[in-house]
């Protein structure tokens, strides 16, 4: 039982993990690791080409930033304020010391610092409405709906 993952949504799959988590010998030299934690999806795929599509519409049509820029403004000016309330990423943060950095230099880092691979489904649909409530009535941004998304 090598690295098994559960996610518990009915009682067939918690018995199914109890069952698996009984299977696993004792044995003090080679201890098992169980953490059971409220599931938090990761951004669907859906959002995650959505962001990628938007940046370049942003690039595309107002020609002043890259795709890499324009995500990095949108992570700054829009993830940021949905990451705050996430207490072990504002930690990551903190220890980085962005907030003692210049503007310009934010934005340099944030072309390659993660922050949307830790958002959930929940964190990243806020992010992609604050996106669309702001940029949209200055770029054609394309349509969340085409990518299945509302």
């Amino acid at each position: 039982m090598e690295g098994e993952f559960w996610v518990i949504r009915t009682d067939q799959q918690k018995a199914n993990a109890a069952a698996a988590v009984s299977l696993c010998p004792v044995n003090p030299d080679k201890p098992f690791c169980v953490q059971v934690k409220t599931y938090d999806e990761k951004r669907s795929k859906a959002q995650n080409r959505l962001s990628h599509q938007w940046y370049i519409d942003i690039s595309a049509q107002g020609k002043e930033y890259t795709p890499k820029q324009a995500k990095a403004k949108c992570k700054y000016h829009y993830g940021l304020p949905v990451m705050r309330a996430d207490e072990m990423y504002m930690k990551y943060w903190d220890i980085a010391r962005f907030d003692e950095r210049s503007y310009p230099d934010i934005l340099e880092i944030l072309e390659e610092y993660p922050m949307t691979k830790f958002m959930g489904v929940k964190q990243m649909s806020q992010y992609l409405t604050d996106i669309q409530n702001e940029l949209g009535s200055k770029y054609q941004l394309t349509d969340p709906s085409l990518y299945g998304l509302e």
